[in-house]
């Protein structure tokens, strides 16, 4: 099965897409994500939606669905980088963290230790997972449509 990355490279090499009109369909469709995952958008896609920044983005998006935060992310991995991201998105954190317990019965207030990494982490995944199955619509069907 492929995943996104694949999708993108191969879109890259397909004759009659224009890669860039798609880059800006992404970066337009990302945009109407909240406020929260903006602010992980803006650290993961850090340089912006150039055809490279979008290879490097999703290529980073796919290794947080695939393997969780905890596999090296940029900007994510020190306790300094998740701590000041949590404090500088508190609110925002814990409203999402509260609201996906309501809804899912997860509770992801259970950390006992490092929590403010753990929030960060969790709930970077689970937005992630918004953002790739967003690109992987738009990418598969630039793929299908040959556009």
């Amino acid at each position: 099965m492929k995943d996104i990355t694949d999708i993108y490279h191969e879109l890259q090499e397909t004759d009659g897409v224009d890669i860039n009109a798609v880059c800006e369909e992404i970066e337009r469709e990302l945009g109407n994500f909240g406020k929260l995952t903006q602010k992980y958008l803006e650290i993961i896609f850090n340089c912006g939606f150039s055809p490279e920044d979008i290879d490097a983005g999703i290529d980073e998006v796919r290794l947080i669905c695939e393997h969780g935060f905890s596999c090296g992310i940029g900007g994510f991995i020190y306790y300094h980088e998740t701590e000041a991201f949590f404090d500088a998105n508190e609110e925002l954190l814990l409203d999402f963290a509260e609201n996906y317990g309501r809804e899912t019965g997860d509770n992801l207030f259970r950390f006992e230790y490092n929590y403010k990494n753990k929030i960060v982490w969790a709930v970077g995944e689970i937005v992630m997972n918004d953002v790739y199955n967003q690109i992987d619509k738009i990418l598969s069907y630039h793929l299908m449509s040959g556009e």
